[in-house]
This record gives C-alpha cells, sequence and structure tokens, in this order.
C-alpha cells in the first residue's frame, strides 16, 4: 500500500524527500518511519517544519506540481531494523 501511494504522487526510490510538518510534529515521525519501512534512504524533516519556512518569508506557492506517476516497487526483502 505504501509503495503504491509513492507511485501516486510521482516519488521514485532514488528521490530525495522533504517531509514538511506543520503544528503536528508527530506526523512528519509517522511519514519518516514509513520512508523507513519502505528502505527509501533519501528523506528528512524540514527543522521548524513549515511554520519556520513561512515565519522566515521563505518562498511559498499554492501551485500543485504536476506529478507523472512512478513505478514505485515495494522491496522483497524488509529492511534491517
Amino acid at each position: 500500500m505504501l509503495a503504491g501511494h509513492m507511485s501516486v504522487m510521482g516519488i521514485r526510490p532514488t528521490d530525495r524527500v522533504v517531509i514538511v510538518p506543520d503544528d503536528k510534529p508527530h506526523d512528519a515521525t509517522l511519514v519518516a518511519m514509513a520512508f523507513g519501512r519502505l528502505g527509501h534512504a533519501r528523506f528528512g524533516v524540514l527543522n521548524g517544519g513549515f511554520p519556520r519556512w513561512a515565519y522566515e518569508k521563505r518562498p511559498v506557492t499554492t501551485e500543485l506540481p504536476q506529478a507523472q506517476k512512478s513505478q514505485y516497487l515495494f522491496p522483497l526483502r524488509m529492511p534491517s531494523q
């Protein structure tokens, strides 16, 4: 199921993914755990999340990028825990 969601979002196993939490950092932890479960090594959590990003007046847009469905394959062997 996780690999299917990654595929729909256009994420490939080689992509670097930045998790941007809002006021609930535990949600970012759950997303990070999902990436770890898939063996996806290139991810991180944005320090301070979206509130800090906005406070620092960094670029923000409401436009959604065009995502082209990928083929995110679930690893046959689970990563060691």
